[in-house]
């Protein structure tokens, strides 16, 4: 177990490779930042589905910031 950072990634490159990082927190301890985060991006993919709604886009899945953000969400599910 490593401890948890004062701040945020240092590492920003590999911002999206979390699970291979180093300095990754798992654990039962951390279980509840993990679950936050995945409820965050939830939130996140909503607003987005929601503004491509809005006007009227219906094939955004092929979008790079939707798929980026769907990848995120899925590696937290893992997790």
């Amino acid at each position: 177990m490593k401890k948890l950072a004062d701040g945020g990634c240092n590492n920003r490159s590999s911002m999206y490779n979390c699970i291979n990082c180093k300095m990754l927190c798992t654990g039962k301890k951390y279980l509840p930042y993990w679950k936050e985060l995945l409820k965050e991006r939830q939130i996140i993919i909503d607003e987005l589905i929601s503004i491509y709604n809005k006007n009227k886009i219906i094939d955004y899945e092929n979008f790079k910031e939707y798929k980026k953000e769907i990848q995120i969400l899925n590696g937290y599910k893992i997790l």
